[in-house]
């Protein structure tokens, strides 16, 4: 019986171990970059290309990653009311553009709405989509933090989708929350 549990205890473990390092991340902060002054956070239109079926469309992914903002402890502001924002203040629809075009007018006028903005681009021409989301600056437009991941649990469907949305969600609020602390422990020495 001792086997079995030591067994079973051994197989939990190795299994465990597996998942955690089949969901890697890495992500990168820049030097000087204050991801605490971040209140407003803003999606902008995902750079996407839909090759399979069942994965969303360009719009739908940026959706995913505005609802996956719930898990975060920032107010986010979807891609949509960025559009409605934009048209309403500059009578620009940035939809109609052409994605250059509509990534420049955005970028000329988030700050009036955010203090940052992310960008999530997905590359998943391969068996694994690999999923990268770069957090700037909404005034300089400065790269502020980006994470990056790729696992098979992920998928090339929806859920997975969703899932790789909440991932970044949640390691951006472990690293803000740790900034935090390194300026509350600055405070008190």
């Amino acid at each position: 019986m001792k086997k079995f549990f030591w067994s079973l205890t051994m197989a939990t473990i190795f299994l465990m171990s597996s998942v955690a390092f089949a969901i890697g991340f890495e992500e990168t902060l820049a030097e000087d970059a204050d991801l605490t002054s971040i209140k407003n956070l803003a999606v902008a239109l995902p750079m996407h290309y839909k090759v399979e079926v069942t994965e969303p469309t360009a719009e739908e992914f940026g959706d995913i990653v505005s609802n996956a903002g719930r898990l975060s402890n920032l107010t986010v502001i979807s891609y949509d009311d960025m559009v409605d924002n934009i048209w309403r203040d500059a009578r620009v629809d940035i939809k109609a553009l052409a994605d250059t075009e509509s990534r420049k007018i955005y970028n000329e006028h988030v700050a009036a709405y955010a203090d940052a903005y992310v960008t999530a681009t997905s590359a998943n021409n391969n068996k694994y989509v690999q999923f990268f989301f770069e957090v700037r600056d909404a005034k300089s437009g400065d790269m502020m933090y980006v994470f990056s991941t790729q696992s098979r649990y992920y998928g090339k469907d929806l859920k997975g989708y969703t899932r790789a949305c909440e991932d970044f969600y949640k390691q951006l609020n472990v690293v803000i929350e740790k900034q935090i602390k390194d300026l509350r422990k600055k405070k008190k020495s």
